[in-house]
């Protein structure tokens, strides 16, 4: 593919966990072992990147502490687009039992700082069986 070329999220140097692409203004999750994703949503070349970072960020703290850092965890990823939104759901299973952290890391920071630069919404659920993360942003920020 062409683009900005994969991005990955990585929890060591051996294998990635998280494969994306981007080409043509549609960014790309590739399926590993561990996540799924269904759907797909135009981006703008510039922000494709915004939105890849947030994902490598979910990603990252999924590896560290939450469903990716077992070897029977998983986390599925859904979006769609209309008009108006962008919405992604990051749902993991699997894992240690979640709870809201005691304060926020940077990762979360990078991912919350992000929603809101693109004018969006994060809504972080804590279940015990896994964490679900909303996030909606809206088309014309990721079209300029």
């Amino acid at each position: 593919m062409a683009g900005n070329g994969p991005a990955s999220a990585a929890a060591g140097a051996d294998a990635p966990l998280l494969e994306m692409a981007f080409d043509s203004g549609t960014l790309y999750i590739l399926r590993t072992e561990v996540l799924a994703l269904a759907g797909q949503a135009g981006l703008a070349d510039h922000r494709a990147g915004d939105v890849v970072l947030a994902v490598h960020e979910l990603a990252a703290n999924a590896a560290k502490y939450g469903s990716l850092s077992v070897n029977q965890g998983a986390v599925q990823i859904e979006w769609e687009a209309d008009e108006r939104n962008m919405r992604l759901q990051w749902r993991e299973t699997g894992g240690p039992t979640t709870k809201p952290p005691e304060r926020q890391g940077n990762g979360a920071k990078i991912v919350n700082g992000t929603v809101q630069q693109l004018g969006g919404t994060i809504d972080y659920d804590w279940r015990p069986e896994g964490l679900t993360v909303r996030l909606r942003l809206p088309i014309a920020s990721l079209d300029k």
